[in-house]
């Protein structure tokens, strides 16, 4: 019965025409407007949603290119290294833990290379003396300080047999190993030219001691290490001539501008660290170090009276044939 009145209900509706004048043109015009709205917002978000994601994908390769960029240049940079202390004396020279504590100074120096000296010369050019003597000692290698096992080993050198300051004589632990600054065993080698080549100079005797073999090898030792060190080196430094009166030919003008390092500040880093001269000639060496043969020439001309790896000389052909064979 409820379905058959709902029925004539339904039938009693009627279709009208729709006159569109009796659409409110406000409403209509509201209505899309925030249709437009809508769609417009839609394409900004989307239109935003791409920008963004370029933006991204551009930041991404700019990484990605700067990473291979820099990891192509890491060769080049780490021999190059500009902001490295002393990066330029480092490119000429082997490893020195000298190099990494201090920046050492480099200075435009012209050499005073006249033959006869001015009123007030340098003190290396004064007349031989004790005070001249003085002023050369300060450049003795007798001068000794410690480096660690790290150090001994970017020189080249075996932390195994290279020689330790001993911790009960000098509790500085167990990697403490014994090291000079080679630049002053090349100033005594000069020094003892100069005193040999001024032996007989007036009333100055630096000598005194005798002119025996070992001295004569020792002396020999130094020319060779300083001619070694000038090879090595090989400066290109070039000397110009001048016309001179009294003289036939272009005489060579040695004052040459150089550029130098500065000795003080090497002097001054090694005297910040050396260790006690008496107290290093008190030091005893430890029982059952590992020793190196010492070199042939010695066992030669002393024999081995003072040998502990050789008594009597036991061993030491057997140990020469091993060497030659290696």
């Amino acid at each position: 019965m409820a379905s058959l009145k709902l029925w004539q209900n339904v039938k009693q509706w009627r279709y009208t025409d729709h006159d569109p004048t009796d659409v409110d043109p406000e409403a209509a015009e509201k209505f899309l407007g925030q249709e437009d709205e809508s769609i417009s917002t839609e394409k900004r978000d989307q239109r935003a949603q791409r920008l963004d994601r370029l933006r991204l994908l551009t930041i991404v390769n700019v990484v990605i290119l700067g990473v291979t960029v820099f990891l192509n240049s890491l060769p080049y940079l780490s021999n190059l290294r500009p902001h490295d202390k002393n990066a330029a004396i480092k490119a000429v020279s082997s490893y020195s833990p000298l190099l990494n504590d201090i920046n050492v100074q480099l200075h435009h120096v012209r050499f005073n290379g006249t033959l006869w000296p001015s009123e007030d010369p340098a003190w290396s050019r004064r007349e031989p003396g004790p005070e001249v003597d003085e002023l050369w000692e300060r450049y003795e290698p007798g001068n000794l300080f410690p480096i660690r096992r790290a150090d001994v080993v970017a020189l080249g050198k075996d932390p195994e047999t290279a020689a330790r300051f001993p911790d009960d004589h000098w509790h500085m632990g167990d990697d403490a190993y014994v090291a000079s600054l080679d630049a002053f065993h090349k100033t005594h080698c000069l020094n003892e030219l100069r005193k040999m080549t001024f032996e007989d100079y007036g009333h100055y005797k630096p000598l005194k001691h005798r002119h025996g073999k070992l001295w004569w090898i020792h002396l020999r030792h130094c020319v060779d290490m300083l001619l070694q060190d000038q090879v090595c080196h090989a400066d290109a430094d070039v000397l110009t001539y001048n016309w001179v009166d009294t003289q036939p030919y272009p005489f060579p003008d040695f004052s040459i501008n150089r550029k130098c390092r500065d000795m003080e500040e090497l002097r001054e880093w090694r005297d910040e660290r050396i260790v006690d001269l008496d107290r290093y000639k008190r030091m005893k060496k430890p029982e059952g170090v590992r020793q190196l043969p010492f070199e042939p020439g010695y066992y030669e001309m002393y024999g081995f009276n003072k040998s502990t790896l050789f008594p009597d000389g036991r061993g030491y052909e057997k140990y020469m044939r091993l060497d030659r064979l290696e």
